[in-house]
């Protein structure tokens, strides 16, 4: 488990994670002839959105102390049902829901938490590198010195 942060720094990323996840369900309800065409394409603009609310989704959840297999298991159910009912929900709108759009929602949401457990994991190798050279300048009394 990973130690939680102090409780205005939770607050706040709960509140940054609830803005951003608002701002996006509003982005995706819009009807789509209500705003100027972005350059990106459709899919790209899904992928980079799951993405980025995955990411503040999990760094929310880690914040509160949720260790990386937690936030995995939490975010991924979670971030995919929530993707399915935002595309479902779109024709409401007169926008169409796409598999492709759910797709790209998906491999945002895999990648955020691909990205999360790597940056665990460099940061547990930095940890032992530093171990080691702490170590060996402990013991560098036996290499031959010039």
């Amino acid at each position: 488990m990973t130690r939680p942060a102090s409780a205005w720094i939770r607050r706040s990323a709960a509140v940054l994670c609830a803005v951003v996840w608002l701002a996006a369900a509003t982005a995706t309800h819009i009807p789509a002839d209500a705003y100027a065409q972005i350059t990106l394409g459709d899919v790209t603009l899904h992928f980079l959105g799951y993405l980025g609310l995955s990411g503040v989704f999990l760094l929310t959840l880690r914040l509160h102390g949720a260790g990386w297999k937690k936030r995995a298991l939490t975010a991924i159910p979670v971030l995919l049902i929530y993707a399915v009912l935002d595309e479902i929900t779109q024709p409401l709108v007169g926008r169409c829901a796409a598999v492709s759009d759910i797709v790209a929602n998906a491999v945002g949401v895999f990648a955020a938490v691909g990205l999360d457990g790597a940056v665990l994991l460099l940061r547990g190798l930095g940890k032992h590198f530093r171990s080691l050279l702490s170590h060996h300048k402990l013991n560098s009394s036996s290499w031959i010195q010039f």
